[in-house]
């Protein structure tokens, strides 16, 4: 069985690994010479850092799940947005992607970082505003 700080290591290294993933997505596109769908990647991924950080100031301004008792779960916030964003742009192995996605979800509360409230409130607010916002940039680029 894993250790706690070797599970530790494994839920801290998913969302830099998953974002390399999601880079490298777009050299790859880069590199295909396709400057309107590395824009539209481009554009999509600042999108998502917007909604990351616009809820997470909010958050902290108004105190919004600390009101429900909850925490805003940015871990939760980042893997989703990048999640979201390979499955529209990429499309290949979306299926492993959301295993892993699940699995880290199941980590992070088995290692009591956040609660399923805390996950599922988080996921719901940051996916349905990132997902509105990338769904004509995704279908515009393929």
């Amino acid at each position: 069985m894993l250790t706690y700080e070797q599970l530790d290591w494994i839920a801290d290294a998913y969302t830099p690994l998953l974002a390399l993933t999601v880079f490298y997505s777009i050299f790859k596109t880069w590199q295909e010479k396709n400057k309107r769908r590395v824009i539209n990647q481009v554009t999509s991924l600042i999108l998502g850092m917007l909604v990351v950080y616009g809820i997470y100031f909010l958050d902290g301004s108004y105190r919004i799940w600390l009101n429900w008792d909850l925490d805003y779960s940015t871990h939760t916030a980042f893997a989703l947005v990048f999640v979201i964003h390979y499955a529209a742009f990429c499309r290949n192995y979306v299926w492993l992607q959301l295993s892993l996605f699940t699995g880290y979800l199941l980590l992070m509360v088995y290692q009591n970082y956040h609660s399923f409230a805390d996950i599922l409130t988080t996921g719901f607010m940051v996916g349905v505003l990132f997902f509105v916002l990338i769904f004509r940039l995704s279908r515009k680029s393929n």
